[in-house]
């Protein structure tokens, strides 16, 4: 179930007190991507893992064979490595696109650091 909106090919986290999903934000770990959208109590379905699924690019942008991350808005381009700053990866992208596109996400949720 939607905790409160879910919005289509969003990463999604889930609500610690309910146990339900919501649209994830910058930094989260994300539980999965929506393959619905949806308000609060309506069901949603989501990707866990595998793919590809659909997911909604970020204002930062995506870039076919580079690993993904949360952005306010959607998914963005994500290096890992170098540094100490933990990130949390939703995958990589199998295409290319700009703000508010749905890519294809070959989903594989993973922690990593970078710079």
């Amino acid at each position: 179930k939607a905790s409160s909106t879910v919005t289509l090919g969003m990463p999604v986290t889930r609500d610690a007190s309910t146990g339900h999903v919501l649209d994830a934000t910058t930094g989260q770990a994300a539980y999965g991507i929506a393959i619905d959208g949806g308000t609060a109590a309506e069901h949603v379905r989501i990707c866990l893992s595998g793919g590809p699924v659909q997911v909604k690019v970020g204002t930062a942008g995506a870039t076919l064979d580079l690993f993904a991350s949360v952005g306010t808005t959607g998914a963005i381009d994500q290096t890992f490595g170098g540094g100490t700053t933990v990130c949390h990866g939703l995958g990589k992208f199998t295409q290319t696109g700009v703000s508010g596109d749905l890519v294809g996400l070959m989903v594989n949720l993973f922690e990593g650091v970078k710079a």
